[in-house]
């Protein structure tokens, strides 16, 4: 089982052993009891008990227990020359017998077997933990020591530790060469594990001798594995993907990145290929070193980036994409301003400005404004209209628009306008203050506002007649015309307005006289309409209507149409509605009909519209249905004089025909048909 996968069980009992530890190491060690004799933890130099070391494979640890850097030392009654059948004072003799002092050396272990040549006959003790690398991907992992000697059931000699090869690291134990530790009578217990699976091992090892024993016969372990690299079959991980936005303003699109596989390491050679997508293809750059890349993109151009790594197994991660397109915009966007809607001139500071933004790229971000040689505003969000504030003193006021887009293009505008408060001089009035109506009043105007936005127009009013006239540029003279009849003091207002709507008002009387002759007129009082041919009409007064005989044709020849015409008249200054008939107590009434209304229903009568004081003059067609003398009267709703009149009509029958038609009063053949016709059309 690979020790990724590992249970929840096991990580717990390694958390108990080594604790919480971050550092990417191999294999740990932690000596818990190592009595009578030094602690080497991958190193020569000494170690502590209770301590946790943590190193890595891949090195020879080239120290140990033949290196003659461990203590021997006297112990009293029981040195390194005592031993079962004084083996080490045997020893002694046979190998040191010119440093031993061998008169003191006998087969008694306990009491004359003693050596007090400590400096010569010892033996090397100590506790280590030893690496030795065979190749790359295999190692030997040794840990094993000896104590001194164990004397008086003191447990002097004890051992005991737990080592660890690291469960989140790449090495795993494949072999196991040996696994002792010395045993133990004195109920201090004693074992050697190897839990290959989780990587853990532990040991406890004492003494069996009883009494002074030596070392042999004391504590000690020797444990020796196989520990292999783990066959890598995880892909690298992506540390960072630069993602470079969704818009720049730089057509120089960068990206960089990096990826980590902790197992067998990177690729040296081709750790990554970059993909490219631009012009709406994806393209395969290939493997490489390279860990950055920039590509000159066309300007609005749809580009990202895929991304894929690879170790030194030959395993591939990804791919991996940037989160979205990115494009370039380098187009400044699109400002408009205009003050007051295109307006000239202004008489007052605070002003409306209508502003536009459009930008084909990124899109609008914020906008700020400024007047002439003053500072800019700040950032703001973009609103399509706003009220502003110019400069003072009269003048051309510029105001400055400034557009920035979501890169940072910006771009500028500006628009002007007149600022003037000051009115134009004016010498205006009447050409004379004495007025016969209806004779006109003429009024001269001088307008002069060069120093401002210029003259508009001089208007002249007189309310109490409701008579008004203008003139354009300022300048100049108009009329005012009285009516018949009138009479009196009237007040006059001359207004000049220049072009920022400034005024110069001023006023003055002018006296108007009634005109002499004016029969409608009875002392100082005036018509209240108007006179009509010396008589006063007012309101009530009636349309005239009769028939023009100076055009009106009298005579009409037998199956022929004439033309009668008729005047209507509204004396008024009122609009007028009046209804008109045509009537007969002759038969001619079937033969004559209002011009326009020949086949209506109502063809004699019809109503027409007059406004104030208007004549209109009225069309009648006549047929010359039969020869004989008529009677034929126009009128209105009743037959008051100035609405009623009456002709008479000749119908006769042309000479040059002859037959029986030509002079016998009746209906001739043609008329006949022509009565018929229009008599079925007209009914």
């Amino acid at each position: 089982m690979n020790r990724r996968q590992l249970s929840l069980i096991s990580f717990v009992i390694l958390f108990f052993f080594i604790g919480v530890y971050t550092y990417a190491w191999d294999v740990s060690v932690r000596f818990d009891a190592a009595n009578q004799g030094p602690i080497r933890p991958f190193t020569s130099a000494g170690g502590s008990i209770g301590t946790t070391y943590y190193e890595d494979f891949g090195v020879t640890d080239t120290f140990g227990p033949d290196d003659y850097t461990n203590d021997g030392r006297y112990v009293n009654r029981c040195s390194t020359g005592c031993g079962t059948n004084c083996y080490w004072a045997n020893l002694c003799r046979s190998s040191q017998s010119a440093t031993c002092n061998a008169v003191s050396c006998a087969d008694n272990p306990y009491d004359s077997c003693v050596c007090f040549d400590t400096g010569n006959c010892y033996r090397n003790n100590g506790w280590f933990t030893l690496r030795t690398n065979i190749t790359n991907d295999i190692h030997k992992y040794e840990i094993l020591g000896t104590a001194h000697a164990d004397c008086y059931f003191s447990g002097h000699g004890l051992t005991q530790g737990v080592s660890v090869i690291n469960p989140a690291g790449n090495f795993e134990i494949t072999s196991v060469d040996y696994c002792s530790a010395n045993g133990d009578n004195k109920g201090q217990g004693s074992y050697c594990t190897i839990d290959m699976p989780t990587g853990v091992i532990s040991w406890k090892g004492g003494s069996t001798c009883g009494g002074c024993c030596a070392c042999e016969d004391s504590g000690s372990v020797y444990i020796r594995m196989t520990v292999e690299s783990i066959a890598d079959t995880n892909p690298p991980t992506l540390n960072n993907f630069n993602d470079p936005g969704e818009w720049t303003n730089d057509c120089n699109i960068q990206t960089a990145w990096s990826c980590t596989d902790s197992n067998s390491g990177m690729s040296t050679t081709e750790p990554y290929k970059l993909y490219r997508y631009n012009n709406g293809l994806w393209n395969d750059l290939g493997w490489t070193t390279n860990t950055s890349h920039s590509y000159m993109a066309t300007e609005f151009d749809n580009i990202a980036y895929g991304l894929e790594c690879k170790d030194m197994e030959g395993n591939v991660g990804g791919p991996w994409y940037t989160t979205q397109y990115t494009r370039c915009d380098m187009t400044q966007p699109t400002p408009t301003i205009s003050i007051n809607n295109n307006q000239i001139v202004t008489n007052i500071t605070s002003v409306n400005l209508i502003l536009g933004y459009t930008d084909a790229g990124s899109g609008i971000f914020e906008c700020r404004y400024k007047n002439e040689s003053m500072a800019w505003t700040n950032w703001q969000t973009c609103v399509p209209n706003k009220l502003w504030t110019t400069t003072s003193g009269d003048g051309i006021k510029t105001i400055y628009y400034e557009l920035k887009d979501k890169v940072g293009n910006v771009n500028q505008t500006s628009d002007t306008i007149i600022l003037d408060t000051i009115p134009p001089s004016l010498i205006a009035q009447p050409t004379s203050f004495n007025i016969i109506s209806p004779q006109n009043i003429t009024f001269n105007a001088l307008c002069d506002d060069l120093s401002g936005s210029g003259c508009n127009t001089t208007h002249i009013t007189i309310p109490s007649l409701s008579k008004q006239c203008n003139i354009l540029g300022g300048t100049g003279s108009c009329d005012i015309t009285t009516e018949e009849c009138a009479y009196g003091t009237h007040e006059y207002t001359i207004n000049a307005t220049d072009f920022a709507k400034n005024q110069n008002i001023t006023t003055g009387l002018i006296n108007i006289y009634q005109e002499e002759g004016c029969d409608c007129v009875l002392s100082q009082t005036y018509c209240g309409t108007s006179c009509v041919e010396g008589v006063c009409s007012s309101s009530g007064n009636e349309p005239f209507v009769y028939f023009n005989r100076a055009t009106t044709a009298t005579t009409v020849k037998l199956s022929t149409i004439e033309t009668i015409y008729v005047n209507v008249k509204n004396p008024t200054y009122a609009t007028k509605s009046v209804s008109l008939y045509l009537g007969s107590f002759d038969n001619i009434k079937n033969w004559v009909w209002f011009d326009g209304h020949k086949y209506d229903s109502g063809r004699r009568n019809i109503s027409i519209q007059l406004g104030p004081k208007e004549e209109r003059t009225i069309t009648v067609k006549v047929l010359g249905g039969m020869p004989g003398q008529y009677n034929l009267a126009i009128g209105s709703d009743d037959n008051s004089i100035n609405k009623y009149d009456e002709i008479t009509v000749n119908v006769i029958s042309d000479s040059n025909t002859g037959g029986i038609f030509s002079s016998t009063p009746g209906l001739g053949i043609i008329s006949l048909f022509i009565i018929m016709f229009l008599g079925g059309i007209l009914r």
